[in-house]
C-alpha cells in the first residue's frame, strides 16, 4: 500500500507542475488573490479538474483564497486502521512532501508571476480522505506556517 500511495503522490507533484505551466498561460493581469484569479479565468479551473480526473478519478482541487487545495479520495481505507501504521504513513507523507519543497517553490513562484499575487502568501493544501469520510485522514500545507 505504501508504494502505491507514493506512486500516486508522485503522479500528483507531475500533475501539479503541468497546472503550474495551464496557469502561467492564461494572461497577465495582476489578482488580488488565487480565488479572484480563478473566477476570471474559468479555463484554469476546469483544467485543474481535469488534470486530477485524468489521473485515476480520484482527485479534484478548490481555491480558497491563496491556497491551492488539492483533495484526493483513496478507493481503500488507507488510514484508522492501526495506529501505528498510521504513525508510518503520515511520517512517510510528511517526508515525500517535504523532498518536494523545490518543486512547490518553483510552482508557486510561476504562479505569483502570472496572477499577480504574492508568492508569500500562496500554499498548497493536500488531503487525503479515507472512502466515504467527510474529512480528511491526512493534511499537508506547504509552505508550512
Amino acid at each position: 500500500m505504501f508504494k502505491r500511495i507514493c506512486r500516486s503522490n508522485a503522479l500528483k507533484l507531475l500533475l501539479l507542475m503541468m497546472i503550474s505551466v495551464f496557469i502561467i498561460g492564461c494572461g497577465s493581469k495582476k489578482y488580488a488573490s488565487l480565488e479572484e484569479y480563478v473566477k476570471s479565468n474559468p479555463s484554469v479551473q476546469a483544467e485543474l479538474d481535469k488534470t486530477l480526473s485524468s489521473s485515476d478519478g480520484t482527485g479534484k482541487s478548490e481555491i480558497s483564497g491563496n491556497t491551492i487545495i488539492m483533495k484526493m479520495y483513496y478507493k481503500e481505507q488507507a488510514w484508522g486502521l492501526d495506529a501505528s501504521i498510521d504513525s508510518q504513513l503520515k511520517s512517510l507523507m510528511d517526508q515525500y512532501f517535504d523532498k518536494a519543497s523545490a518543486t512547490l517553490d518553483q510552482s508557486i513562484s510561476q504562479i505569483a508571476q502570472e496572477s499577480g499575487v504574492d508568492a508569500s502568501l500562496i500554499s498548497f493544501r493536500y488531503e487525503y480522505y479515507n472512502p466515504n469520510a467527510e474529512s480528511p485522514s491526512y493534511t499537508y500545507t506547504y509552505p508550512k506556517k
